[in-house]
């Protein structure tokens, strides 16, 4: 048995199972499902390549904005005690480190809260892409059914 054979039979009984109606393998309804089954396959594996694709362009940038953060950090660890010492004397009170630590942590986090949010909303608009495609296929599957 081929794969399309199996996987057509496959339809046929999960068609049985979930609406208790009997097709035969030239049904055109089996046709139907058959060819939307394979075109939902093929815009699922676009989709991925896709987000494969913008996952792969968000690790370079995130490496690339990354790359300065760390070496803005390394800066900074360098000129600590000179910027601690110059903080001392402007506003002549203790500022202890754990306080610029607080500051910097605090940046560093909501950058990352940005460009979590970021990628979060282009997610939601590939799965809105995914499933705008999936209802459009089954109202054609719906219209052709009517048709035929």
């Amino acid at each position: 048995m081929s794969n399309n054979q199996h996987e057509i039979q496959t339809i046929i009984a999960d068609v049985l199972r979930d609406t208790g109606v009997r097709l035969d393998a030239d049904d055109p309804v089996v046709a139907m499902i058959f060819a939307q089954k394979r075109e939902l396959a093929k815009l699922l594996q676009e989709n991925d390549v896709a987000r494969s694709e913008q996952q792969t362009k968000f690790l370079q940038q995130f490496a690339t904005q990354s790359s300065d953060v760390i070496a803005a950090a390394q800066e900074l660890q360098t000129n600590k005690s000179k910027i601690i010492a110059e903080i001392l004397q402007a506003n002549e009170q203790d500022i202890s480190e754990s306080r610029l630590y607080e500051k910097v942590a605090t940046h560093v986090q909501q950058h990352n809260q940005s460009v979590l949010a970021e990628i979060q909303a282009a997610n939601k608009q590939y799965l809105l892409m995914v499933l705008i495609v999936v209802l459009v296929l089954q109202i054609i599957g719906v219209i052709l059914g009517k048709v035929l």
